[in-house]
């Protein structure tokens, strides 16, 4: 845990490298229409990474799309309050894009928080001058009352500060307590929080959209949720920092607070009436379950957070995440078709199509649409003078076989068509006769069933991994053509198939039989362990395009909430940092003016650590001590043990 403060300012800086390099608005014009979009906003409308602009940005896969002009007013850097006075000051051509444009897209609020993280860590270096926080030659009076985060690294000396959070525990609680302010401070508007989401960004967005409204009412003003992109894999965490190493454990605590903050901000701009809200936060988590240091979302698949370290990553969207938020923009405007264009060919230039998330992946498709399969007949036609043809059926019975054989000849003076029937025509005089040749009718009758065997355990706890060993499954087909029969089927064990959803086809062939496929279907993907719930396994025995079902079966598997131990909120075994930060985010939701908390009551008994019937800051505070005091002493005591030893 030593070091995990470090962490944050690494990744700060990149951040910061990131927000402050200079652009000017620039406009790209990707196709001619009578309609048009336009897109206002930050780095992310631009296509910016830190490794150069992706190939074609969000805003060029809608254009080809939808086969209109888009101009990219985007700078990266920008804040709402740098917006507003973008649009304040178009000049005549750029108002009139937005007056013929038939759509507005807007990416902004990013920078904003940014820069609120970089005055509060501004904050806590003036709070302690002692400690010499800033670069030679700078003092308080340098500060601007907004800084950025550039500003930051200018005036901070980042060694320094680094050093103090390397110091000892206290002051790595001192600076956990200081992000959890700032989170709560950014998303919380109370008595105790300032609420800069609502009360300055969520404002500044409105008036935005008030602006674009006044230059085109009839524009669809469709604005984008900020996406959280500290979602890292958990086997990523546990190969390259270790699963209970101070990083894994800070990367807990940021995943946490930026969930709460850019939770807020989709919850506010919700608000805001007029506008079209395109969910990217939803698109690039893609995940419909309770969020989780094991279960965090997928955002690190949309953006190159995984790196090798945190002062590496880039929290920008890579080509893949163009993609999820043109596919998210497009399917909230509708004008859906099937696309030959530049979205299908971004898709089809992924290298790693298996791992996209299976929500967003959703999205695609439906914006992407299924090609229809088109049949192509061919018919020939021969003409020739005279055309002479042998017809041949043969009858088989459980008798002797009688062999049928007819021979007609033709000749005629015109020319003599033969299509795809079999044809005979004799003539000397005009005259013709014709002999069609029919396959035997089809009576075959298909019949299946399915079973499974339940594995040996199917009760659960949250966090537990699911033993499927002694469950099976086993399948039974069979084929019925009048004294014929055909049957044939198949035994899989569940420990053998590694596969969420796995499916396989069966073909029962035998003569006198017309060959029959039948699809074999085992679904286990609802079983969820990050949270309490009943979970169904099913197999299901259909034909091939599933319109007949032959059999199913299923069982249940029980996931229970565990009891959380006494300051353990998220469940892991540990009472640290992060669960102080936990119990001051609800504390915070709880002291909001609609007072609703986010906490299980399995949590909430957790969170209640002096068992007063309350969660608060005092909670916190003593979690804080109890991680201090364990993080310095060997064989500590249990926390009910510690509190009993200090004063109340």
């Amino acid at each position: 845990m030593k070091k995990f403060i470090s962490t944050i300012l690494s990744a700060a800086l990149s951040v910061s490298a990131i927000a402050s390099i200079p652009c000017s608005a620039a406009e790209k014009v990707t196709a001619a229409s009578k309609s048009g979009m336009v897109l206002l906003g930050d780095s992310i409308a631009t296509g910016y990474t830190r490794k150069g602009d992706v190939a074609h940005n969000y805003g060029e896969i809608c254009g080809d799309y939808l086969g209109c002009k888009v101009s990219n007013y985007a700078v990266v850097g920008d804040t709402t309050d740098d917006m507003l006075t973008l649009i304040d000051g178009m000049n005549a051509e750029q108002k009139k894009n937005i007056s013929d444009a038939e759509y507005v897209v807007i990416s902004i609020g990013g920078n904003d928080i940014m820069q609120y993280i970089a005055k509060g860590l501004i904050d806590f270096a003036l709070s302690k001058p002692d400690q010499n926080f800033f670069n030679e030659g700078y003092t308080a009076a340098d500060i601007p009352k907004n800084p950025s985060m550039s500003t930051l690294t200018t005036v901070l000396n980042i060694n320094s500060i680094l050093s103090y959070a390397n110091s000892g525990i206290r002051a790595q609680i001192e600076l956990s307590s200081l992000f959890g302010d700032i989170g709560s401070n950014l998303s919380y508007k109370n008595e105790n929080y300032e609420g800069y989401i609502e009360t300055h960004i969520i404002p500044n967005i409105k008036k935005a959209a008030d602006k674009v409204k006044a230059v085109n009412p009839d524009a669809k003003i469709m604005v984008q949720t900020i996406y959280q992109p500290v979602q890292f894999d958990p086997t990523y965490i546990e190969k390259t920092y270790g699963k209970k190493s101070s990083t894994a454990t800070f990367i807990s605590l940021l995943r946490s607070q930026m969930e709460t903050v850019m939770g807020s901000y989709s919850q506010n701009l919700n608000t805001i009436d007029g506008i079209d809200v395109v969910d990217v936060k939803a698109e690039f988590t893609s995940y419909d379950g309770s969020l989780s240091t094991d279960n965090p979302g997928n955002a690190n698949y949309f953006v190159d957070v995984q790196t090798g370290g945190l002062s590496t990553m880039d929290v920008h969207p890579n080509q893949k995440g163009h993609l999820a938020i043109a596919a998210a923009i497009l399917n909230k405007i509708g004008k859906l078709h099937v696309d030959d264009g530049l979205l299908t060919e971004v898709y089809k230039g992924i290298t790693d199509k298996d791992k996209y998330p299976a929500i967003a992946y959703a999205t695609y498709k439906k914006v992407a649409g299924e090609p229809k399969v088109t049949t192509t007949t061919t018919t020939t036609t021969t003409t020739s003078k005279t055309t002479t043809t042998t017809t041949k059926t043969t009858t088989t019975t459980s008798k002797p076989t009688t062999t049928t054989t007819s021979k007609t000849t033709t000749t005629t003076s015109k020319p003599t068509t033969t299509t795809s029937k079999t044809t005979t025509t004799t003539t000397l005089k005009p005259t013709t006769t014709t002999t069609t040749t029919t396959a035997p009718a089809n009576n075959t009758k298909y019949y299946g069933a399915i079973f499974i065997n339940k594995p040996e355990k199917t009760e659960y706890t949250v966090g537990d991994k699911v033993d499927y060993t002694g469950a099976k499954f086993h399948y039974t087909v069979e084929a019925e053509n009048g004294s014929t029969h055909a049957t044939g089927g198949k035994e899989h064990k569940f420990e053998d198939i590694s596969e969420n959803i796995f499916t396989e086809n069966y073909v029962l062939e035998y003569s006198n039989i017309k060959p029959e496929t039948f699809v074999i279907t085992l679904d286990r993907s609802k079983v969820d362990t990050s949270k309490a719930g009943t979970y169904k396994v099913t197999a299901k025995l259909t034909n091939k395009d599933g319109s007949k079902v032959y059999g199913t079966d299923s069982f249940e598997i029980v996931v229970k909430a565990p009891e959380n131990k006494l300051g353990d909120i998220n469940n892991d075994g540990l009472i640290d940092s992060v669960d102080a930060s936990g119990i001051l985010a609800e504390y915070a939701r709880l002291s909001s003016n609609d007072a609703k908390g986010k906490f299980t009551d399995a949590q909430g008994k957790a969170a209640d650590v002096d068992k007063n019937g309350l969660i608060d800051s005092v909670d916190a505070s003593k979690v804080l001590a109890y991680y201090a005091y364990v993080s310095n002493t060997d064989n500590a005591k249990t926390i009910e043990e510690y509190l009993k030893t200090v004063k109340k």
